[in-house]
């Protein structure tokens, strides 16, 4: 058999594939700023259109719905975080920082709860 000759190569299609692999690594942070500028750039204009406060209600209302997820999110994911980092210390050590991490939280939760209740 003989061998069949290929024909040159022009690195064309190389390019090609190295954007397209640097863009799909690179997807995450991509949309992240693109979303950004998006959110920029429509604040600017609600900004200059000054809607009717029906609104501005209206529009942020998706917005107020995932703040209050995050909010909701936020102590169990601390409580999981404190336990799984524990869980992986003697007994002796992780008493002692399990403490100090419950006196912390405690403390900042308070502090946060008596400064949002003097704003008012």
């Amino acid at each position: 058999m003989l061998p069949t000759r290929q024909p040159p190569f022009t690195g064309s299609r190389s390019r090609m594939g190295q954007l397209k692999s640097r863009l799909r690594r690179n997807l995450l942070l991509i949309l992240t700023i693109l979303g950004v500028v998006i959110g920029v750039l429509g604040g600017g204009l609600l900004r200059y259109l000054q809607p009717s406060p029906d609104v501005v209600k209206y529009i942020g209302f998706p917005g107020e719905l995932f703040m209050n997820m995050l909010k909701a999110m936020i102590l169990p994911l601390i409580v999981a975080s404190l336990i799984s980092g524990l869980s992986q210390l003697d007994g002796r050590t992780s008493g002692k920082l399990g403490r100090r991490a419950l006196v912390y939280y405690v403390l900042t939760t308070t502090h946060a709860v008596c400064w949002e209740s003097s704003l008012y």
